[in-house]
């Protein structure tokens, strides 16, 4: 970075520098994020995210399980009752 501001002062060419500098910036800028995107704490909550997102989903299309034996007790039982 410090080469690019360099070589523009040296030709006199600022707007090549700033230019320079506003690239060497921007290339820090995605090295940071892409580290900052492989932290586990990130990884993970989206993850965990996307994980609930997909159970509220597919609960709502399939609901609880668990309600099903009991529901199936109550008609048997109801049906029982009128014979």
């Amino acid at each position: 970075m410090i080469e690019v501001f360099l070589f523009g002062i040296v030709l006199c060419l600022i707007p090549i520098t700033l230019a320079g500098l506003f690239v060497a910036t921007y290339l820090q800028y995605r090295r940071d994020l892409k580290t900052h995107l492989s932290v586990a704490q990130v990884l993970s909550t989206l993850w965990f995210g996307s994980l609930a997102g997909l159970l509220i989903e597919i609960n709502r299309f399939f609901p609880d399980a668990l309600t099903f034996p009991f529901l199936i007790l109550v008609i048997a039982v109801g049906q029982g009752e009128k014979d």
